[in-house]
């Protein structure tokens, strides 16, 4: 396993900076997601965590090495990708031998290695299927079995549950949170999605246009967000964000999000003081993260 430390870490694509300066732990065996809208950053940490970028600054260091010039094959990380990318000519079992290949190991023991691969995401009857015989929970679960096969010491799930339906991501969030609490692999999950994160992670890392917004336990983003755009994006549908400005003699205007923005202006709109008020209503979510004990 890995303990994962960004120093200073900046990313461009030319002229266009994806990430400004990202400094981040991750400790050993820690699970944890990179939770943000599109374009916020995470799939570029995560393909940067992978060996697939490389950092156009700062350092990244596994275990206190700095592997910025280590190749992604040298790196010992499982990925699991959102399309699941498995090849449609090879069957299930050659899929989870796959990255084994690179190993230079004993075909006796990376069969050995496919197997108890396979039986532990319960895949095994699937060895001689090729992908397109699968249900997308199905593949899922291969591409599972294939970034653990050769034991990484850092697990990367970028989307993963997001091409399943939802009663089978409910299994499956399930399914990889106990997985990884058995092997005690460092994981990232990288993801969009607020109660993927908040059911799946240990600790949630928020980002913003490449920036951490704020980091925390799920129920400290929940119940203490640092600001409105935290409580805006973490307890969407489930706040109420009035604000109200006030210019003599009126007050201006007043905006409310359900999550929609609807706007009420009434008078001039150079307002000369502001408050802002978030009502937030708990409830008890689908996996039990809150009880009804939060109610208010």
């Amino acid at each position: 396993m890995a303990k994962v430390e960004f120093r200073h870490v900046v990313k461009r694509f030319g002229d266009v900076e994806v990430i400004p300066d990202l400094n981040l732990t991750i400790e050993d065996g820690e699970f944890v997601a990179l939770l943000g809208p599109s374009g916020c950053g995470k799939s570029t940490s995560l393909f940067i965590l992978a060996g697939i970028y490389l950092p156009s600054g700062g350092e990244l260091l596994f275990d206190g090495r700095v592997v910025n010039e280590v190749e992604a094959k040298d790196r010992n990380v499982g990925i699991v990708f959102q399309s699941y990318a498995l090849y449609p000519h090879m069957t299930v079992r050659d899929n989870v031998l796959f990255p084994l290949r690179f190993k230079r190991m004993p075909r006796e023991e990376a069969l050995a290695r496919v197997a108890a691969a396979g039986n532990l995401v319960q895949v095994t009857e699937l060895l001689d299927r090729r992908p397109g015989e699968l249900s997308g929970g199905q593949q899922q679960r291969v591409a599972l079995a294939r970034a653990l096969v050769k034991e990484p010491q850092l697990l990367l799930l970028d989307e993963p549950l997001s091409n399943l339906d939802a009663t089978l991501r409910l299994t499956m969030r399930t399914e990889i949170k106990s997985l990884q609490k058995k092997l005690g692999v460092t994981t990232v999950l990288v993801t969009h999605d607020q109660i993927e994160a908040t059911t799946m992670a240990d600790r949630i890392i928020c980002l913003r246009a490449g920036r951490i917004e704020q980091i925390g336990q799920p129920d400290d983003l929940y119940r203490r967000p640092q600001s409105l755009f935290i409580a805006g994006f973490i307890v969407v549908g489930s706040a109420l964000i009035v604000e109200a400005l006030y210019h003599p003699p009126y007050w201006v205007h007043a905006v409310l999000w359900l999550p929609l923005i609807f706007i009420v202006t009434i008078g001039p709109l150079r307002p000369m003081k502001g408050l802002m008020i978030a009502l937030q209503y708990h409830h008890k979510a689908a996996e039990g993260r809150f009880t009804s004990d939060d109610s208010r």
